[in-house]
């Protein structure tokens, strides 16, 4: 562990000391695979209030997050991850801070649900990541409210429901990651008018329903990815309007092509999947195509990393 401050401080081993509240100077806070270091993280350090940096990694840290984080008006990241004897809520206070940009949660046994106090429009948030947790509810309306949110994921959480049509609203949004939750429902429409969205990922739910041809307008999208889903119907004509490098991946719906006339077209979208690692298996047409036949290692998904940011 180190804290960045003039001189540098470091701990290996023991407990994380109280006295750390003392530090008024230091601006960040780092622990990094550390198997020594024991016990909770203290109330204290909501005395340090320089703090713009909290990123803790991958150690035997035990206990709840303190409320007193609250305090720390200057903090910009807070970033938590693989820290499994962790356990409670995601601290409410931290929808009071003013300039946080960045939170992300992954492989923490936090449970209960999202706080909607994290969701105003005042909200300075960039990033939201929600990984592998044990967090059940649903995606609260209010994040709608945050439109300097350019990056949301929320991922293999105990979290179920609809996905809200509120995330519609989030029009700096870049990177939108539901997946492998027991979300269903249908897909809202209100997300094709995500102008700067390059990712969207709804995979391995229970969606239900079309997939909205407002995803046409979807002009920057280069991954779509709705596989495992219970999607019906055709896949609408206004995806034709996609770049034809647009991985868009639909194996494990019963989805079909509308008609003769849209098949080639909608091939050429469908075709960047066979040159990278699914066959969705979508038309005659296109299995027929020899040149469109995957080989075997061309069916296999990428690795993911820990909170599938690809």
């Amino acid at each position: 562990m180190y804290l960045r401050s003039v001189p540098p401080v470091a701990l290996k081993s023991g407990n994380i000391p109280s006295a750390i509240g003392f530090m008024f100077d230091i601006t960040k806070f780092k622990i990094e695979l550390i198997d020594e270091l024991f016990g909770t993280i203290p109330y204290q350090i909501g005395s340090m209030t320089s703090l713009t940096e909290i990123a803790i990694h991958g150690t035997t840290l035990s206990g709840t997050l303190p409320t007193s984080l609250g305090n720390l008006n200057m903090l910009e990241i807070i970033e938590l991850e693989s820290i499994y004897q962790m356990f409670g809520s995601i601290p409410t206070q931290l929808g009071v801070l003013d300039n946080i940009k960045q939170i992300a949660f992954s492989n923490i046994p936090f449970d209960n649900t999202i706080p909607e106090q994290l969701f105003f429009p005042e909200s300075t948030l960039q990033e939201l990541i929600v990984f592998n947790t044990s967090i059940s509810g649903t995606i609260p309306t209010t994040v709608g409210v945050v439109v300097s949110l350019t990056y949301l994921e929320f991922n293999l959480n105990d979290m179920s429901g609809t996905i809200p049509s509120e995330l519609g609203y989030l029009v700096a949004l870049v990177d939108l990651y539901v997946k492998k939750m027991d979300f269903g429902g249908s897909i809202p429409s209100e997300i094709g008018l995500l102008a700067s969205l390059n990712y969207l990922d709804f995979s391995f739910m229970d969606l239900e329903g079309a997939i909205p041809s407002e995803f046409g307008q979807l002009s920057l999208i280069t991954l779509l990815n709705l596989q495992n889903n219970s999607l019906v119907s055709y896949i609408p004509q206004e995806l034709v309007l996609l770049s034809p490098d647009t991985l868009f991946f639909i194996d494990s719906n019963d989805v079909m092509l509308a008609d003769e006339e849209t098949v080639d077209d909608i091939c050429v979208i469908i075709k960047s999947c066979y040159d990278t690692w699914i066959a969705p298996s979508l038309c005659a047409k296109c299995i027929g195509s020899e040149s469109l036949t995957p080989s075997a290692s061309e069916t296999l998904l990428p690795s993911e990393t820990s909170s599938e940011i690809a």
